[in-house]
């Protein structure tokens, strides 16, 4: 008898209120929805990833012990903090939408979270592969005066020029055994070394990016001991107006 005047009840609720139920295609619309919140979200973890892979690769390992004293604390010095916390909130935010899925709810949340782990850096891996890591991280660099600020003790390392660290474009080579370069703060430099002391001659032409360890020598003087390539903007960024300009602000 309950049971009877229970299902009265909610037939009168339905009349009285005009329920109606919600057409297939809005459910359908909904899950479209929130598999391609999640999606987007996943492909912008990996874009993440990408630039992760391209910043660790490029972070000068091979000369670590002239930058820090210790390995772990070069790592600390130079490891891309913004993309990790950006690849972290993305993948939490593609663990949200693919758990709201029709059939997301079945997998526990230690399975969600490895597959997006996984498909985060899978993922990331072929962007890098294609050179997105590295447009995204210059595009950045030379758009953006956050992302220039956020990377600013990576940046440093190459601007301490009485710690013996100098970075910029080459201006004018005056010889074979000195060149003239303009730093990040527009400032020329006159920078000498030994050729003799150098395996392999250096790439001195007009306009290279480069880094150097040496020692300052005077106010704006500098005696270079080892001399290395820098990591260029792609293509689209280069020109003579941006080099001359802007000088290597894609350098760390």
């Amino acid at each position: 008898m309950m049971e009877k005047n229970l299902g009265q009840d909610v037939i009168q609720t339905i009349k009285v209120q005009a329920i109606k139920p919600r057409p297939r295609w809005q459910f359908l619309l909904k899950d479209y929805a929130v598999w391609t919140a999640g999606i987007f979200a996943l492909l912008v973890g990996a874009f993440a990833a990408a630039v992760i892979i391209h910043m660790m690769l490029n972070n000068d390992w091979d000369i670590y012990r002239d930058i820090n004293d210790s390995l772990l604390g070069f790592i600390l010095v130079t490891l891309p903090y913004f993309w990790f916390i950006c690849l972290a909130l993305f993948m939490g935010v593609a663990y949200y939408y693919f758990q709201h899925t029709k059939k997301g709810y079945r997998l526990s949340v230690f399975k969600l979270t490895v597959i997006s782990v996984i498909a985060s850096i899978f993922l990331g891996g072929i962007f890098y592969s294609l050179g997105f890591g590295q447009v995204i991280d210059e595009a950045l660099i030379y758009r953006s005066h956050l992302y220039r600020f956020l990377l600013g003790p990576r940046a440093r390392i190459w601007l301490s020029p009485e710690k013996g660290f100098l970075a910029g474009v080459i201006i004018k080579v005056e010889s074979s055994d000195e060149f003239r370069l303009l730093d990040a703060g527009q400032q020329q430099w006159h920078v000498q070394f030994r050729p003799e002391d150098f395996r392999t001659m250096p790439d001195l032409r007009l306009h290279n990016m480069i880094k150097m360890l040496g020692r300052q020598v005077d106010e704006f003087d500098f005696e270079a001991r080892q001399i290395l390539p820098a990591r260029l903007r792609p293509p689209m960024f280069l020109g003579d107006k941006v080099i001359k300009v802007r000088p290597f602000k894609s350098l760390y």
